[in-house]
């Protein structure tokens, strides 16, 4: 699957995707990695500097530094409704040449465009290459011409949700956010009957100063749904912190995790927010590394 746009400017906006989208989750690159676990995962690749060069020779670019965002986005939750972006500097050569060399390829003219499609067992993918900016990938070839037509301003972009609005207000720095339009979404399996009591989620983690930020917004259906969510997700809390158990470090970690744990009603929102330091993650990540690596 592959596809490139035009350049998409930072910060991401939902303006970017197409109107239909009911779901989308970005990830800011650029901003990950001014954090500490950003900083933390590119010295981990470099161990690996040897292993990816081949990919990146045959992709024409540099994996740590020449991708900026990631954008994964759907109007629904089959494969040929979803679409990914990889935004970044990319060699249009080199990409073109890759795409044509796959299996069953075939060139699809659409407008000033081309869209590239190709077959292998899991079925047909397409992409089109646009300057050098970004890649889109699907599976879909209407979800991929909607992307297209979004961003080449030739039909209307999704409109930022007031959850959207409120998740992002401030200056806090993210650099993942993601959304997802329950209403909207009908084809939704939803087991849980909370799900059903919401109209939309929206997700915001980023480092601000030492500290990791994750910030949950619910949107409840109404009033009423809104003070049963709350104290579901209260009694939840409570029922860890009375199941703690000094003798399970993960049970315990999750409690001690759960103090920093702040929740409240935003009407119309409940809001939830942690706060960790980013510095505990790293060296927790780097224990474990060390463990798997002995």
């Amino acid at each position: 699957m592959l596809f490139a746009v035009p350049v998409i400017a930072r910060p991401f906006t939902p303006g970017s995707l197409p109107a239909k989208t009911k779901w989308f989750i970005h990830a800011d690159l650029e901003e990950f990695k001014k954090t500490e676990m950003g900083r933390f995962a590119l010295k981990q690749m470099e161990h690996f500097s040897k292993d990816l060069r081949p990919l990146e020779l045959m992709l024409g670019l540099d994996l740590r530094q020449d991708l900026h965002g990631v954008p994964l986005f759907g109007s629904g939750l089959k494969e040929a409704e979803v679409v990914v972006m990889l935004h970044g500097k990319f060699d249009r050569k080199q990409i073109t040449k890759l795409a044509e060399t796959a299996k069953e390829h075939r060139a699809i003219q659409f407008r000033s465009q081309v869209i590239h499609g190709w077959e292998d067992k899991k079925g047909v993918h397409y992409g089109c290459l646009v300057k050098e900016h970004a890649i889109l990938f699907s599976d879909g070839l209407q979800s991929l011409r909607g992307a297209i037509n979004t961003l080449d301003n030739e039909s209307a972009g999704l409109k930022e949700k007031a959850i959207y609005k409120k998740s992002t207000a401030g200056k806090r720095p993210f650099f993942l956010i993601g959304l997802i339009d329950l209403e909207a979404l009908d084809d939704l399996n939803a087991n849980a009957s909370i799900i059903e009591k919401m109209k939309a989620v929206c997700i915001t983690v980023g480092q601000f100063e030492k500290n990791l930020q994750v910030r949950l917004l619910i949107q409840p259906r109404d009033e009423k749904t809104g003070t049963q969510i709350h104290q579901i997700i209260k009694g939840m809390i409570a029922l860890v912190e009375f199941a703690s158990d000094e003798d399970d470090p993960e049970l315990s970690d999750l409690n001690e995790m759960l103090k920093n744990l702040k929740i409240e009603r935003m009407h119309p929102f409940i809001a939830m927010d942690l706060k960790i330091p980013a510095k505990a993650i790293v060296n927790s990540l780097q224990m474990k590394l060390e463990l798997t690596n002995k």
